[in-house]
């Protein structure tokens, strides 16, 4: 018998194909778009391996919401794309504003 696991993030993670835009410093801001996003951060392609750490302003347009969502993210995870090229990048949201938490456990 198969043990299941007990999911240990704090917030639930969903699927979600929308529009992010995200500078990393020295260079112009990019445009990506969400694979899935949580309350605590989110999952997003990228042509350019970014390295883990680095810190980004981010833009993100959710579907059930009027107007883009900014925040902060560090990121946290790289892994290059299976069979396509660029990578898929996980960011932690950091200094969060409450409200916009708030936006992103609404529209998920």
């Amino acid at each position: 018998m198969f043990k299941q696991e007990k999911e240990r993030r704090r917030f639930p993670r969903v699927k979600v194909q929308c529009l992010l835009q995200y500078v990393l410093e020295g260079s112009g801001k990019k445009v990506s778009y969400v694979k899935d996003i949580s309350a605590g951060g989110v999952l997003f392609h990228s042509k350019e391996d970014i390295p883990e750490n680095t810190l980004l302003d981010l833009e993100i347009s959710l579907p059930k919401t009027e107007s883009s969502l900014k925040m902060q993210a560090k990121i946290i995870r790289t892994k290059p794309l299976k069979g396509m090229e660029g990578f898929e990048i996980g960011a932690e949201f950091i200094n969060i504003d409450e409200n916009i938490r708030h936006l992103i456990k609404q529209s998920t």
